[in-house]
């Protein structure tokens, strides 16, 4: 699935992570343009701030108050990561399910699924997967020590659906990427970065790091019919220097989560585009440059990506990426040791 369409559409290798440490940090930039200050995953819920007020995509969205039909769902698996930023939470008729497979009857409907064929998708869908330790489906994250299958399957299910759907497919621009690196290696240093500035909240018992610098690279595909087929897509004027074994950038600023924000502000004019959450996000470059292409010469790619077939049930569910944070927050509570 990441091949065909990284292949059939724009892959990027000028995005970086948000910031050079854990999952939940990086989540949180790529909605509110900040984490707050913490860099650990398990800051949130030690700190007890699981739930911080932070300016968020979603407020500016709603501009001044939310709309309906909605102007941003969260569709998720087994939990939704995005409601540990208050605004969401308190927004419960926007979250829910992609599909049925986790909740049966108890799914919150109308799904990714659903929405889809109804032609209800909100203008931001911000589609989560599943993280494991709920049940006995595998998790679909691509975290280790996991099937990456699954997270194929994923990919490429989200692919069908939008490229099946007339309605959909001719007005839709799918972002695919990763929240952090997984501590592969990567002979690119991440280069300086903007911090957020003290505009954004600082939660209590903030780190001391700056965030004025970059995680290393993630993978970024961008999925448009208004993208060739085969782009390198970087931000204008972005190139590397290569050095001795390793290599640097050109002081450009690279796409990094906050290009997501960017992106939407641009695309929904959101306050004539001049709005913004942080410094990160107003500094941001934007996605748009890589729609080159327009309805006359439109890039509609395959008509759809054969999902491969995996069987068998979870096991080592202990082993999931939500277990270990929860193993670590015992840990750093002292509960256990």
């Amino acid at each position: 699935m990441t091949s065909t369409l990284a292949q059939s559409f724009g892959l990027s290798d000028a995005w970086f992570g948000s910031c050079p440490t854990q999952t939940y940090p990086n989540r949180f930039f790529v909605n509110c343009a900040t984490s707050g200050g913490y860099v650990e995953d398990v800051d949130y819920p030690c700190n007890l701030e699981a739930w911080p007020k932070l300016p968020n995509i979603f407020q500016l969205l709603d501009g001044s108050g939310p709309s309906n039909p909605p102007n941003w769902k969260v569709y998720f698996h087994d939990f939704a990561v995005a409601t540990w930023i208050n605004y969401v939470l308190n927004s419960p008729s926007q979250v829910r399910n992609f599909d049925t497979s986790d909740y049966g009857d108890n799914t919150k409907h109308p799904t990714f699924l659903e929405d889809v064929q109804s032609q209800s998708l909100p203008k931001y869908s911000f589609i989560e997967p599943r993280y494991g330790g709920f049940d006995t489906l595998p998790p679909n994250d691509n975290h280790p020590p996991f099937d990456v299958l699954y997270g194929e399957i994923l990919v490429g299910t989200i692919y069908n659906l939008l490229r099946g759907s007339s309605y959909y497919w001719p007005r839709t621009l799918l972002i695919i990427t990763y929240d952090e690196h997984g501590g592969c290696y990567d002979h690119v240093i991440p280069p300086a970065a903007v911090a957020p500035g003290p505009s954004s909240t600082v939660l209590p018992n903030a780190s001391s790091f700056g965030f004025n610098r970059y995680g290393p690279r993630v993978p970024a595909i961008f999925v448009s019919p208004y993208i060739p087929a085969g782009s390198i897509v970087r931000p204008a004027g972005f190139s590397y220097v290569q050095g001795d074994g390793t290599s640097t950038t050109n002081g450009v600023t690279p796409f990094d989560h906050t290009s997501v924000i960017r992106t939407i502000v641009e695309c929904f004019n959101i306050e004539n585009g001049a709005a913004k959450l942080t410094a990160r996000d107003q500094n941001a470059p934007s996605l748009a440059d890589a729609l080159t292409l327009d309805s006359t010469n439109m890039n509609n790619g395959p008509q759809s990506v054969p999902l491969p077939s995996v069987g068998g049930t979870l096991t080592g569910v202990s082993e999931s990426h939500l277990a270990q944070i929860y193993q670590a927050m015992l840990q750093k509570t002292g509960s256990v040791k």
